[in-house]
């Protein structure tokens, strides 16, 4: 059966939403998932679960224009799915290498390291201090944070994956990293700006790492 314009311009909204969730589909469980916040703790994230059917509502009622309403159907979910080539059998964990299949732990988002409660706090000390950062500092005091805290410190490479992820998903700063570094005062910056700052943090001394990761680990 030939498909319709309508019906294609329904699946492309499916997909829209399909990359903005970063959503897939299951085929064992006929379930949806994607990582997202919990509704009880905006810090606190997990795997999420929708029924196709559910999802269908969900599109319909947030996205659909009245006059493709009534094409508005699982089959053309599951086709967004697949051109999106986010279909799997099923989900599995762990160390579990299974073709085809969905692993939670291996999909678990960069964003949502064990420690993003330290980025987040770090970030917000500085909004206090009306003051942006260069991403090696923001590594910096993170480093110390953690190791003041008795944790493993990552990488490099990890660690500025992680906390790049992490501000921009939880805080109002800015990642301006390359093409997108700032200048103050005549020096190009690359970290971390927020829109209503100027003043950059490119040093921090022994002192004030010291009292950074006091008021840094003394957030609630």
């Amino acid at each position: 059966m030939e498909i319709k314009d309508e019906q294609l311009l329904l699946v492309e909204v499916f997909k829209s939403w399909i990359r903005e969730l970063d959503a897939s589909y299951l085929i064992k469980e006929d379930m949806i998932t994607y990582w997202d916040k919990m509704p009880s703790n905006e810090m606190e994230s997990d795997w999420q679960f929708l029924k196709m059917s559910q999802a269908v509502r969900l599109v319909k009622a947030t996205r659909v224009p009245f006059h493709l309403m009534r094409h508005c159907k699982e089959d053309l979910l599951l086709l967004a799915f697949q051109e999106e080539e986010r279909i799997f059998t099923e989900g599995v964990k762990g160390y579990s290498t299974k073709k085809g299949a969905f692993n939670y732990d291996k999909k678990k988002p960069v964003w949502d390291c064990p420690y993003k409660t330290v980025i987040v706090s770090v970030f917000r000390e500085l909004e206090k201090m009306h003051r942006n950062i260069k991403l090696i500092v923001a590594r910096e005091i993170v480093e110390a944070c953690l190791k003041q805290m008795g944790e493993e410190i990552p990488g490099t490479v990890t660690l500025n994956k992680q906390i790049i992820a992490a501000v921009d998903k939880y805080t109002p700063y800015e990642v301006r990293l390359y093409e997108k570094r700032w200048m103050y005062k005549g020096q190009m910056y690359q970290g971390f700006k927020h829109p209503n700052f100027e003043k950059v943090v490119t040093e921090v001394t022994p002192e004030q790492m010291a009292t950074m990761v006091k008021m840094v680990l003394s957030r609630d």
